[in-house]
């Protein structure tokens, strides 16, 4: 049996040889240095989002507070990313959609995710059906503990 000592360890191989591999890939895509984790996590909640996008919303799904989300939305604004517009039917309110940049980067978004699949997957390939279904929940747990950590340590953006 594995000491908590020895988890911690390969846990944290993984992770930090993990991150190596994504950052290098990452360096590929000039998106990834020119916006931060949350301005991109915006571009693809307006694009993906059924509903209009507002503040109010963004803050909610992105588990932050109006006032960060309207200082991420003001710089995407400011490098012609997203675009604001009002309803007919409510000119009080101000929603959000991309303007070319933002489809650009949503696009490229996409993209990296999916070679980062296409790569991760064989990471996962010489598990068993069985392992895998085991492996799920295990890792879902270890998930949920870090992202109250992030939250502890005011790094909502990262969960």
């Amino acid at each position: 049996m594995h000491s908590d000592k020895d988890l911690s360890f390969i846990f944290d191989r993984v992770i930090e040889r993990h991150t190596i591999i994504n950052k290098t890939i990452e360096m590929n895509y000039p998106f990834m240095q020119e916006n931060t984790y949350s301005e991109v996590r915006v571009i693809e909640l307006i694009e993906l989002s059924k509903e209009p996008m507002n503040v109010s919303k963004l803050a909610e799904k992105m588990n932050l507070t109006r006032g960060a989300i309207s200082k991420i939305t003001k710089k995407l604004i400011q490098n012609n990313c997203i675009e604001k517009y009002q309803m007919e039917s409510n000119k009080k309110e101000i929603y959000y959609r991309l303007a070319a940049k933002g489809y650009e980067i949503h696009k490229q978004h996409m993209n990296m995710h999916e070679k980062r699949l296409e790569r991760d997957i064989h990471y996962f390939a010489d598990l068993s059906p069985e392992e895998k279904e085991m492996l799920k929940p295990i890792l879902e747990k270890i998930y949920k503990k870090i992202a109250k950590k992030l939250k502890e340590l005011d790094l909502e953006d990262y969960i």
